[in-house]
């Protein structure tokens, strides 16, 4: 079971740091491959990330079925309890570092 830990104001990014860390180590992490443009809409410039092959989630999302993705949750992504409703978990499938 994993041990709850509290949020606390300015502790969020050194767990996500420790807590992707260790969800690498014990290969729990999997990175989505992604090719990295900028786009230009008016004077704003975006940073888009683009799916290598969009048809591997829709295989997965069809595996997965109508189960909650996120319940129950790997305790390797667990990084803390935001409130007594709320916790915060890592990306399995990340797109960016740290992504929760």
């Amino acid at each position: 079971m994993t041990t709850r830990i509290q949020w606390k104001s300015g502790s969020l990014l050194q767990r996500l740091n420790e807590k992707s860390a260790h969800g690498l180590s014990v290969e729990k992490l999997q990175p989505i491959k992604t090719e990295v443009t900028q786009v230009t809409d008016g004077d704003i410039n975006f940073v888009v990330y683009v799916l290598d092959s969009l048809a591997e989630k829709e295989d997965s999302r069809a595996q997965q079925g109508d189960k909650n993705p996120f319940l129950p949750y790997e305790e390797d992504l667990y990084v803390t309890d935001i409130n007594d409703t709320h916790l915060c978990l890592l990306n399995k499938f990340y797109v960016v570092e740290n992504h929760f």
